[in-house]
């Protein structure tokens, strides 16, 4: 769930050793024309979470931008869960960011940002 590369990209530059995936060839195509741009070869592949099956361990595993919570499915979530517990190290951390019934405001507040597309005059 590396996406475009957002924070992909960043930590590899500062020299970590970070591997990603994502299901989207979009978001793949994207992450590449950023990396080569930036003369950088990420280790990334097209895959998804339950599917994930490699002989690395890892320290960190990282799921940004609340895409975690794209799954509602509590069987797979669990599935999800399994995957990345069997994919960290003794001492691993599994990072992710994630809302809550809690945090959703009540109903009849909005707390989001409204951006309207301005209105421009033609000259004739």
């Amino acid at each position: 769930m590396c996406g475009t590369g957002r924070f992909l990209l960043p930590l590899l530059e500062e020299g970590f050793d970070v591997h990603g995936f994502d299901a989207s060839d979009h978001m793949l195509q994207s992450l590449h024309a950023k990396s080569k741009a930036k003369n950088l070869e990420p280790t990334v592949w097209k895959g998804f979470v339950e599917d994930l099956n490699r002989p690395e361990k890892y320290n960190l595993i990282f799921i940004p931008s609340g895409s975690f919570c794209l799954i509602i499915n509590p069987v797979q979530v669990e599935k999800w869960l399994q995957v990345i517990y069997d994919h960290l190290t003794d001492c691993g951390i599994f990072l992710f960011e994630t809302e809550t019934m809690q945090a959703a405001p009540q109903t009849g507040i909005w707390r989001g940002s409204l951006w309207p597309k301005k209105i421009v005059k033609k000259l004739s």
